[in-house]
């Protein structure tokens, strides 16, 4: 090869380095900017994200505030029976589905002035106490409600309609002050004044209860172990 042509030769391998140096960096800047806009989207979808997460909990509370309005002027309508009972309903539904206070107490007065308008029986009376009820318990897969009170009576009911009629477990000689039932609904311990805990064994009606001294038989409080046994703990707030 002559000198001239080995001269350019090396000048255009020269030029070819040069040129491959210049595409590396743009494509290293192109991948610079990919990344960029990467980060930027990915930004930009967390954002979003979060607009549409206030939004939904704008509208939720003011659904909740919806629901509060309409229970109010529910409770002042007078005029119609059955528009009262529509928008109380209203609020009561508004209100569980986006989340308010589970005890709101517009919205179960307006659901219970709503039935008394209409004439609808919604409350049962059971008159087994002459004296206050100290505790009460349900034992929903049997159906029984267990209700203690001040005049010594631990009643059980198992009729939630018409006239309830009391089906009187003891009559104790003072307070009954508190009752707990086990998950299996067998138990059911009552912690009476000056006698203790009583424990009754309800598969087998009529037996007389298991008696147990504790805490100087001033017992407050029982909770009952998850494995049903007839077992108790006292954590109570005993009188001084």
């Amino acid at each position: 090869m002559r000198t001239d042509e080995r001269d350019v030769a090396v000048k255009y391998a020269d030029e070819a380095v040069q040129q491959t140096v210049i595409v590396e960096a743009n494509l290293a800047e192109v991948s610079t900017n990919l990344i960029e806009s990467q980060g930027e989207t990915d930004a930009a979808r967390e954002e979003a994200a979060r607009i549409e997460r206030e939004k939904q909990e704008t509208l939720r509370e003011n659904i909740v505030l919806l629901s509060q309005t309409l229970a109010s002027t529910s409770l002042e309508i007078s005029y119609n029976s059955e528009l009262k009972a529509l928008l109380a309903y209203q609020a009561f539904k508004f209100n569980k589905q986006y989340g308010g206070l589970q005890n709101q107490a517009n919205i179960y007065l307006g659901l219970r002035n709503a039935l008394k308008d209409l004439d609808v029986r919604y409350e049962i009376t059971y008159p087994g106490h002459t004296e206050s009820v100290r505790s009460i318990v349900y034992a929903p897969r049997n159906r029984w409600l267990f209700s203690a009170g001040s005049n010594g009576r631990l009643i059980r009911w198992d009729r939630f309609e018409g006239m309830p009629e009391p089906n009187v477990i003891i009559k104790n000689n003072s307070f009954n002050n508190v009752l707990a039932l086990s998950n299996d609904e067998r138990w059911l311990a009552c912690g009476c004044e000056g006698l203790g805990i009583q424990v009754f064994d309800l598969s087998k009606p009529g037996s007389a209860p298991r008696i147990f001294s504790a805490h100087q038989n001033r017992v407050r409080s029982i909770a009952m172990f998850n494995d049903n046994l007839p077992g108790w703990r006292e954590c109570s707030v005993r009188n001084p």
